[in-house]
C-alpha cells in the first residue's frame, strides 16, 4: 500500500502546500469576517441600535456552510481520483476529501435535528429553501 506522499508523486511539496496553505487562508478569512461582525455588533450596542441576528439568518448560514463543505469534499475526492487515474496509481489521497464531506453532512444532519426539535416543542420551524412556499 502506498503512502499519501508517494501517491502525490513528483509534486508532493506542491500538494502538501496546497493542503495546508489554502485551508489556512480560508480560516484566516473567516476569522477576519467574524471579527469584523463582532466589532460592528459591539459598536451598535454602544450606540443603542443593536438588533440580534435573526434565527433564519443563522440557519441559512449553517446550511450554506454545510453545502460548501460537502462540495469541497466531493471536489477534493474527485480531483485526487482523477489525478490517480491519470497516473495509474491507487487514489490513496482521495481520502482527504472525506473529512470536509462528513463535516458538511454532519452539519446538515444537525440542522434537520434542530428543525425536528423545534416542531416537537411547538415552536415555528425555521424556513427552508427545500420546501415550496405553498407548504408554509
Amino acid at each position: 500500500m502506498t503512502s499519501i506522499l508517494e501517491s502525490f508523486g513528483n509534486n508532493s511539496m506542491a500538494m502538501i502546500t496546497l493542503l495546508i496553505v489554502i485551508p489556512a487562508m480560508l480560516l484566516t478569512t473567516a476569522y477576519l469576517f467574524r471579527r469584523l461582525e463582532s466589532r460592528e455588533r459591539l459598536l451598535a450596542i454602544e450606540k443603542g441600535v443593536y438588533q440580534p441576528i435573526p434565527a433564519e439568518e443563522s440557519y441559512r448560514r449553517g446550511r450554506r456552510i454545510a453545502v460548501v463543505l460537502i462540495a469541497a469534499g466531493v471536489g477534493v475526492i474527485l480531483a485526487f481520483v482523477l489525478e490517480a487515474f491519470a497516473h495509474r496509481r491507487p487514489p490513496v489521497a482521495a481520502g482527504l476529501g472525506i473529512i470536509p464531506l462528513t463535516i458538511g453532512l454532519g452539519l446538515l444532519f444537525d440542522l434537520r435535528v434542530q428543525r425536528r426539535e423545534l416542531r416537537r416543542s411547538g415552536l415555528q420551524p425555521l424556513p427552508s429553501a427545500d420546501r415550496n412556499p405553498s407548504d408554509r
